[in-house]
Parts: structure tokens; sequence; C-alpha cells
């Protein structure tokens, strides 16, 4: 082999490592440790295994080396490669549903288990676990790559969607090589092998966008600062406003009757009852208002009741038809949810009511796997195009609660052409 192709081989095994150090580092830095982890993993078993590849690379370093050693530890770094990078796709929020999580798990474990057998068995054997390897592995990205074309077609906050479509290309580049050699094993052809190369394609695509993905997070953490004292100041003035519109008005009346029956001397039955429901509106007021502050109360009420008097609220105030579906008891949401979720909720409706115009509006909360899935859908939209979402403080607050609790906010058009706010959360113990 051509010395110049040795040396190119050792340069992309220094960039391989070099992301992989990068991803490190990255890790330490962040909360979603497990997805900058499992690519580093994954990205240093792949400079190994590259390396590896290149026999003539290797011996020109190391000449005593035993060639099997080499080849079965070239297998090796290929099953552990695979099984970090498609693990770290569980946290990216591209797999949703339980049956494919189960299922990534599952090879994951399978290639850490081929890893730990292929040590002990003869290299005849561990070269057929290979060949089982290459459509396993194909399979596992087609379903990812599908998973990402049906997200690109919903709506969501998130506005720069070619860095979707950026992963998609690496998954399509990264796949393109998986084929293309196993079709030239399955053949007998090794002329050229493009997995090492399409390997560092990829790694490097999403390097840049995880790169991306970790310095956005860190400007959205300084805007949040600035949006949380923001909705600290509005909510101050609503509720200034609530009680001198509300409250402050009603107790006005009722001391102008009350002065009034004083100066007349008389005790008018009418005038009482007035009072009477005066008194009671101006506890309803205080109420609705202590409710939106302290809306849960979940130590004598609980979070299933927190949504139905919301629900109750809203059609009383505002005559919209309101359905709740809560089919998860209250035991089942950590309580250091409860507060992230019915703050979602309450959000979402009254962007349904403020701006989509909504006659219906349906609340879910349901169970799926390890996460508990809320959703709004209202009626509001008038045409069958997604709507444009311009970001506000009430919409970007609602994504980062659900990503400070580990989870997501989507926001789609559904297939009835009725506007959904999904939020989605781990049901992980707060520490």
């Amino acid at each position: 082999m051509a010395p110049r192709q040795i040396a190119f081989d050792f340069i992309i095994f220094g960039l391989l490592c070099m992301f992989a150090f990068m991803h490190f580092v990255l890790a330490v830095y962040t909360r979603n440790r497990t997805y900058f982890l499992g690519f580093a993993l994954g990205a240093l078993a792949a400079a190994c295994g590259g390396i590896l590849r290149n026999q003539f690379a290797i011996f020109a370093l190391f000449p005593n080396l035993p060639y099997i050693l080499v080849k079965k530890t070239q297998i090796i770094s290929l099953f552990l490669a695979g099984g970090w990078f498609i693990w770290a796709c569980i946290h990216t929020h591209q797999v949703t549903k339980r049956w494919q999580t189960q299922s990534i798990r599952l090879f994951h474990r399978l290639c850490v288990v081929l890893s730990g057998v292929s040590l002990l068995v003869p290299f005849h054997l561990m070269y057929w676990f290979a060949i089982i390897f290459f459509p396993l592995i194909t399979l596992l990205m087609g379903l990812l790559m599908y998973n990402r074309v049906i997200s690109l077609w919903s709506v969501e906050l998130e506005t720069n969607m070619r860095w979707k479509i950026t992963k998609l290309f690496a998954d399509s580049i990264l796949t393109y090589g998986i084929i293309h050699d196993f079709l030239n094993i399955t053949r007998g052809t090794y002329n050229i092998q493009m997995l090492p190369y399409t390997v560092f394609v990829y790694v490097s695509i999403y390097s840049m966008v995880l790169c991306k993905d970790f310095f956005t997070s860190l400007q959205r953490n300084q805007e949040a600062k600035q949006h949380i004292m923001a909705a600290w100041e509005q909510a101050r003035k609503n509720l200034a406003s609530d009680l001198h519109d509300g409250v402050i008005q009603l107790t006005h009346g009722l001391e102008y009757m009350a002065e009034g029956a004083l100066q007349a001397g008389t005790y008018d039955e009418h005038l009482l009852e007035r009072i009477q429901s005066t008194a009671q509106q101006i506890s309803s007021e205080l109420r609705a208002t202590i409710d939106t502050l302290n809306p849960s109360r979940f130590e004598s009420t609980g979070f299933s009741q927190a949504v139905e008097s919301l629900a109750n609220r809203i059609q009383d105030t505002y005559g919209i038809s309101v359905h709740t579906q809560i089919s998860l008891d209250d035991k089942e949401i950590p309580i250091h949810l409860h507060n992230t979720l019915y703050y979602s909720i309450h959000e979402a409706v009254s962007n349904a009511i403020r701006h989509a115009r909504a006659t219906y509006i349906e609340i879910s909360c349901t169970l799926d796997g390890d996460k508990i899935v809320c959703y709004v859908e209202n009626d509001g939209v008038e045409d069958k195009n997604p709507p444009k979402i311009k970001p506000g403080h009430g919409l970007d607050i609602m994504r980062y609660r659900a990503e400070a609790a580990a989870g997501s906010c989507c926001i789609t058009l559904t297939e009835n052409h009725c506007f959904r706010v999904e939020v989605r959360v781990k049901r992980i113990t707060s520490t």
C-alpha cells in the first residue's frame, strides 16, 4: 500500500480521536451526558477499527503484532462503534415509540455481548458474527432515517430545519458505507472498503451539528434567564391587574351597598342577597387568582384535580368546550414534575384562547414507557397549512421546562388539522 494511503489513514485516525475527545469534554459540561458520551465512545471505537483495518499502517508502527489479534480487534471495534452510535440516538429524541427504543437497547446489548464472545471464539466464527451484524445495523439505520424523515414534516418551534436535513444526510452516508462493504464481502471483493471513510464523514458532520447544539444550549440558557425575568414581571402585572379589575371593584361595590344600608337604617332582604352574592363572587375571584398562582396545592388536591379545575374554569369563563383525558394516577407522576406539566398545560390552553380562537380544547396525559406524555390540542387552525409559530415567552418557557425535566416540547399539526402542543418528560426520581 502506498505511503500516502497509510498517512491518510493515520490522519483519519487522529481526527476521529480528536472528535472523541471533544465529545468527552462536551459530556462533562452538559445535562445530556449520555448522548455525547455514547457518541464519544462510538467515535473512539471507529478510530481504532479504521486504523486496524489498514494492516499495513498498524504493522508499520507495531510490526510484531499477531495478525489474528489485529483482525479480531478490528471486528470488535466494529461491534462497539455500531452499538454506541445507535445507542446515542435514544437520547436525541429521534426515537419516540417504545418498541423502537427497546429494539435499540437490545441491539446495543447484543453488540456488547458479541464483543465479549468474540474474544473467546475462533476467528472463523467471529467472522460470521460480523456478517450477521451488517444487515442488523442497516435495518436500525433505516428505522432512524425513517423517524427523521417523519419528524421533518412536523411543525416544531425549532426554525433551523436544515440541521435536521444535515443529520439525515450523515445517516444516509453511513448507511451507504455499511451496504457497500456488506455487498463486497458477500461477493468476495475487497478492493475498496468505504465504511471507514463514510464513518469519518458521519462523525465529522455529527460533531459539527452537536457542537452547534451545545453552543445553542448555552445561548438558550442566557435567553432563558431573560425570559424568566420577563415572565415574572408579566406575572406580577397580571396579578395586580386581576386583583384591581376583579376583587377590588367587587369589594368597593360591597362597601357601597353596606354603607347605603347603614345610612338608611333598614335591612333590605334583596340588598342582603346582593351583598351575599357579591361576597361569593369575591371568594370565587380570589380562588381563581390563587389557583393561577398556586394551581395545584397537590398535597391536598392532586395533579388530576388541578387539571380538571383548570378545564372547568375555562369552560365557565370563556364558554369553550374542554375535554380532559388523564389515564394515569397521581402517584405515577413524580412530585417534582407536577408544576412542570401543569404550567405547560396552562400555557398551551392560554395560547389556544388568546391566539388560536379555539372552540374546542382537549387535554390528555398518558404514560408511554418510561415517559409521561401530555398534550393540549385545539381546533383553532383555520386552514390545512402548518401554522407559522413565532417564538414567545410562553412557548420558550414551555420548552425550557420540558428540557429541564429531561424531556421535549413539540408543536405539530394533526391529521384532523388541529393544533397540538405535546410535552414528553421522563419519570425520573428527583434528586
